[in-house]
C-alpha cells in the first residue's frame, strides 16, 4: 500500500467517523426536542451536556479532515461522493432540527414569561406587626 493510498484510507475513514458523529448528534436533538416537550429539565440538562461531548468531537474530527480537504486529499475520489452527500444531509437536518428546538424552547419561555407575569404576588408579606394593621379590640376577659 503506497503513502497516497494510507492517506486516502485514514481520510475516508475520517469523513466516516465525522458521518457517525453527525448521525448521533442528530440523535441528541431529537432527544432535546422531546425532553423539551415533556418539559424534563434534567433529562434536558443530560442532552445538553451530550451535546457538547459531541461538538467536541465533531471538532476534533474536522481539525484533521479541513487540511486534507485543503491539500485536495479525496477530491477526485468518486466513491467519497455518497459519503460526502450524507454528510450534507444529515447536516442540513441537523440545522433544521436546532430550528425547530430554538423555536420550541422560545414558545416555551415566552409561555412562561406570560404565567410568570400573570402571577399575583403581593409585594411583601402582611404581618400583625407592620404599622397600619393595628387591632381595634382586645379580650380583656379573665
Amino acid at each position: 500500500m503506497t503513502n497516497n493510498e494510507a492517506i486516502l484510507r485514514r481520510f475516508r475513514e475520517l469523513l466516516q467517523q465525522k458521518r457517525d458523529t453527525f448521525q448521533h448528534y442528530l440523535l441528541v436533538l431529537e432527544n432535546q426536542e422531546s425532553d423539551i416537550e415533556r418539559n424534563d429539565l434534567s433529562a434536558l440538562e443530560q442532552h445538553i451536556r451530550l451535546e457538547t461531548e459531541v461538538l467536541e468531537q465533531l471538532s476534533a474530527v474536522s481539525r484533521v479532515i479541513v487540511p486534507l480537504q485543503k491539500l485536495g486529499i479525496g477530491a477526485e475520489e468518486n466513491d467519497l461522493a455518497p459519503l460526502n452527500a450524507s454528510i450534507e444531509t444529515l447536516r442540513e437536518r441537523i440545522g433544521e432540527q436546532h430550528a425547530k428546538n430554538r423555536d420550541q424552547l422560545s414558545r416555551k419561555t415566552e409561555d412562561l414569561a406570560r404565567r410568570i407575569d400573570q402571577l399575583n404576588i403581593p409585594l411583601r408579606a402582611r404581618s400583625v406587626y407592620s404599622p397600619g394593621q393595628s387591632a381595634s379590640l382586645v379580650n380583656m376577659v379573665l
